[in-house]
């Protein structure tokens, strides 16, 4: 289990690295004067996945600080197109656990899959319960995207049953797309 744990927690460093490198390549070339900003924020983002690769969890206030910043790239790259909504009531506990950059790969399967743009943003809504982090938004499927094969929320779905004990779930009604992380109580 250690092992299999091991080799999920790797396949998503090598993703994340080869996406917003290929970013930080098409930035320079059309944005140079927002790309070293772009690289100072990647540089930070990218420290917190190395500093958080060998745990297990981590505080859900440290993972929603950490995709707070992973949007304000998505913001350069994408000129706004993509709006991140924060919802939680003051007694919930951001001390929760869950797993580290599970909300930044929920962002990127949003972003994957789904049509933004600066005219007309797609809202992503996060809503943080006592027991889930759940990940909305409206479904705009873009028409260019290679069939997905799944493996970032079949990742997500492994590591969750394996160190929280509960497994992700995903619901998909009418033009509404929901994702559900599991949380432990602090």
């Amino acid at each position: 289990m250690e092992n299999q744990l091991k080799i999920l927690q790797q396949q998503l460093d090598p993703h994340f690295l080869f996406n917003n490198l290929n970013i930080l390549s098409a930035l320079i070339i059309s944005k140079p004067e927002v790309a070293e900003d772009y690289l100072d924020t990647f540089t930070n983002i990218y420290r917190y996945i190395l500093d958080s690769h060998n745990l297990k969890t981590t505080s859900l206030e440290n993972e929603i600080a950490f995709a707070t910043d992973y949007m304000s790239l998505l913001d350069k790259r994408f000129s706004n197109a993509y709006k991140l909504e924060i919802l939680h009531k003051k007694e919930t506990s951001l001390k929760h656990i869950t797993l580290p950059c599970s909300l930044q790969l929920a962002l990127e399967n949003v972003i994957k899959h789904n049509q933004g743009d600066k005219d007309n943003p797609l809202l992503i809504r996060v809503n943080i319960t006592d027991h889930w982090l759940e990940i909305n938004n409206e479904i705009r499927s873009k028409t260019n995207t290679l069939p997905s094969n799944k493996l970032g929320l079949n990742n997500m779905r492994l590591r969750a049953e394996a160190i929280l004990g509960k497994s992700i779930e995903t619901i998909q009604e009418n033009d509404q797309f929901t994702l559900r992380l599991p949380l432990i109580g602090d």
